[in-house]
């Protein structure tokens, strides 16, 4: 079973990696949820929004586009409970934003690999996605064909 799982999580990593005009690949780890559920859907609200992919793509650690997202996921949050780490750094903690030195974040953004964790304090269950940010390519490879 742990020899399967690694394997299709080497191929989830790999499909997100390849995204059209990719640059960066983001994992998103939720954490302290009531029930896995809760944590994938959360995770997939944060994976899906565009002012996420965009933000990493611009190497700007902008918490509040991560919360926003964590908060119309659909899951019942109490943001004074949510932490949010970005490249190993906490950005978000008790219901605002941390203290971080901002440009040894940015230059970490700059790495191809982008995890994010995010706490929400409401039980054990956890989940990963895995993304890919949102670059020029990405707009310029979708606006040049026609199907």
């Amino acid at each position: 079973y742990a020899a399967l799982e690694r394997v299709c999580r080497q191929l989830a990593r790999a499909i997100a990696r390849d995204g059209e005009g990719a640059t960066k690949l983001v994992s998103i780890r939720v954490q302290g949820a009531s029930n896995v559920g809760a944590a994938r859907q959360v995770g997939l609200a944060v994976a899906n929004s565009n002012l996420v992919k965009t933000a990493v793509f611009g190497c700007d650690p902008n918490w509040g586009r991560i919360l926003c997202a964590v908060g119309y996921s659909g899951v019942e949050i109490d943001p004074d409970l949510v932490q949010v780490e970005l490249c190993g750094t906490a950005i978000y903690s008790k219901g605002a934003g941390v203290d971080f030195e901002q440009e040894k974040l940015i230059e970490a953004m700059r790495d191809e690999d982008i995890p994010i964790v995010i706490k929400l304090g409401q039980g054990c269950a956890e989940a990963e996605i895995f993304t890919c940010d949102f670059s020029y390519d990405y707009v310029r490879i979708n606006a040049e064909y026609t199907t």
